[in-house]
């Protein structure tokens, strides 16, 4: 036994049953010292809020203490890894001081790691790893590694969550710029391209609202009805304990744009900018085209920006081009293709205009490529799948028999205005041959076909119209003074009035016919067979020019109404009259009886009608 070494807290000495009094005095003397330890580093504890991105061992460290200092100081805390932001721990006051903003910074500033220095970063909309790893030069799994609890997930990074990123080697700068993106090794023009490849996740840009909580809800419900996680809901109130929530208080909710009613225009704060994020294989030049822009302004908008050196994910200021509707009327260049188009309405969400269309949110993203959220603002346009044709408003018309201008003009359907403003070669006396083709409008007026760089307003303004009457005439069918499609046409209107029927009956002889064995005289009216009697009335509103005439040769007694305009019309061969020269009357007023006065084979009426000089077919503007 001499030589067995014994450790003497638990060797066994006979003389130990005299010790047990002296032990008992020393573990009580110990655990008083213990106890007043605990007291005095619990009443000289400071308290810290956790930042977003912070972790216990992060705290622990920049403290200079062990974690399980701040464990015994914070009783509620089961495991190191169940933190969360906004959480207040209790400190020892005589540890180092924590940074003003937290263990980890939620901006660009410099932070550290057990390997070295380090970043932090906050994610932004449209963020990806690997266009985060590639803008720090560091690698995705290096980002994992710093940051393990995105680990699990890393396609489904929340906005506003705090990444810590290796910091850059200073000695690799040389070499970084010398292999600069998009520049000749040989000093050459540089490539505006952003060059790299990145996987492009759905939109996740939010839209932050408040909501005020309501008798017995809990914060996990909340996020679950908002459709987000507690631990986004817990970044975005850092100062609220969500463990303890009470209703009437007030949360910071991040909604997913798609989810977002539309907003009031007046309301958006992006003014005549909007913002671009570089998408793979962009140029600066094209993007610049795409907004009908030259670079030289691209640059101006982004003069911090060298667009040498774009990169993908990397955020642009752009010309806001939201929606044509912004413009005032008719000023919007004409287009080769009119893409079918959804006016936002209040209450529109990016999700339920998707749905109206039987698109998924992915569809419509795909035919707006150039939103930068889904956030909409009411009266914009979203581009839907297909397009608009333009409403027909000409069509061919033969002529089978050569007349004269005027006569032919009948025969085509229009005036000898319309067919002359169109065909402006032709003149008074001209003969038309037989089997001519001519295209002509579809109502009275002048065709134009829209060019590249018209504008509705521009049209008008070449042919001295005014806008709004292009727009309100139905034969033209524009719905929209701002979507014109090159090739399309319009009809300029002319201005008449607005006839009517002066009586109801058989027509015995037409327009054109002729009267004479050479066809030297043609017959200039129509002839209406009517009773004896019968009420004649005005076709339009106008002033009566004439009353009388020879009840036994011609028209015999007839009356005559000045419409404006040079437009005229005459109602023949009366019995008797109701007017007087000079009257004002209204379409449907009565002028007189029918009779079969002057030269005449029978009652009936013979009606002309006159504009400028040339006789008109009534069947061309009365209705039909």
């Amino acid at each position: 036994m001499a030589g067995l070494r014994l450790d003497p807290c638990l060797a066994y000495s006979e003389d130990m049953p005299r010790s047990r009094p002296l032990l008992r005095t020393l573990t009580a003397a110990i655990l008083a010292v213990a106890a007043v330890w605990a007291a005095w580093g619990f009443s000289a504890a400071d308290t810290y809020e956790v930042q977003p991105g912070d972790t216990l061992h992060e705290i622990a460290r920049l403290l200079q203490v062990d974690v399980s200092v701040i464990m015994a100081l914070n009783t509620d805390i089961e495991s190191p890894n169940q933190i969360y932001a906004g959480q207040q721990l209790r400190i020892p006051d005589n540890a180092s001081p924590l940074p003003s903003s937290g263990a980890a910074a939620t901006t660009l500033t410099g932070a550290v790691y057990s390997g070295g220095s380090a970043l932090s970063y906050d994610i932004q909309p449209g963020d990806t790893l690997s266009a985060i790893a590639a803008e720090f030069d560091t690698t995705i799994d290096a980002l994992l590694a710093l940051n393990p609890v995105i680990e699990a997930n890393p396609d489904r990074i929340p906005i506003g969550y705090t990444l810590l990123i290796r910091a850059p080697d200073p000695s690799n700068n040389a070499a970084q710029e010398s292999s600069a993106s998009g520049r000749d090794r040989d000093g050459g023009s540089p490539a505006l391209t952003a060059g790299t490849q990145a996987r492009e996740l759905g939109s996740t840009s939010t839209h932050t609202i408040e909501y005020t909580v309501q008798p017995n809800e809990y914060a996990s419900s909340i996020a679950e009805a908002h459709g987000i996680t507690l631990d986004l809901l817990r970044q975005r109130n850092p100062s609220s304990n969500l463990d303890v929530i009470h209703p009437g208080q007030v949360l910071l909710i991040p909604v997913p744009d798609y989810r977002v009613a539309a907003i009031d225009p007046t309301d958006t704060t992006t003014g005549l900018t909007d913002t671009y994020i570089v998408r793979p294989g962009d140029y600066a030049s094209e993007i610049a085209s795409r907004f009908e822009i030259p670079l030289a302004e691209l640059r101006q908008l982004n003069v911090t920006v060298d667009l040498s050196t774009i990169y993908i994910g990397q955020r642009l200021v752009v010309p806001w081009i939201g929606s044509a509707s912004d413009a005032p009327t008719g000023t919007v260049p004409a287009v080769e293709v009119r893409r079918r188009m959804h006016r936002v309405q209040p209450g529109d969400t990016f999700a339920s205009v998707a749905a109206l269309y039987g698109l998924s949110m992915d569809d419509l993203r795909g035919l707006n490529p150039l939103r930068p959220s889904d956030l909409l603002v009411i009266g914009e346009r979203l581009i839907l799948p297909g397009v608009i044709n333009p409403q027909v408003v000409s069509e061919t018309r033969t002529l089978w028999e050569a007349d004269l201008v005027q006569y032919a003009a009948a025969s085509l359907g229009v005036t000898p205005r319309t067919l002359i403003a169109n065909y402006p070669s032709l003149n008074d006396g001209d003969w038309m041959s037989a089997g001519s083709s001519w295209q002509l409008p579809l109502r009275e007026g002048r065709l134009v076909t829209v060019q590249p760089g018209d504008t509705l307003q521009s049209i008008a303004n070449a042919h001295g119209a005014d806008i709004w009457d292009i727009l309100s005439d139905p034969a033209n069918g524009v719905d929209d003074s701002n979507a014109l499609v090159i090739g399309q046409e319009l009809i300029i209107p002319f201005s008449s009035p607005n006839f009517a029927w002066p009586a109801s009956g058989e027509i015995t002889d037409p327009f054109g016919l002729c009267r004479s064995w050479d066809c030297s005289y043609r017959h200039r009216g129509l002839d209406v067979a009517l009773d004896l009697w019968e009420p004649i009335d005005a076709a339009a509103d106008g002033v009566v020019s004439f009353v009388g005439g020879d009840p036994g040769s011609g028209l015999g007694w007839y009356v005559e109404v000045d419409h404006g305009d040079g437009w005229t019309t005459i109602y023949a061969h009366l019995i008797e009259f109701a007017v007087w020269q000079g009257q004002i009357v209204s379409q449907g007023d009565l002028l007189g009886y029918n009779g079969s006065t002057g030269y005449s084979t029978g009652p009936h009426l013979h009606f002309e009608v006159q504009h400028d000089g040339w006789y008109i077919d009534p069947l061309v503007v009365l209705p039909r």
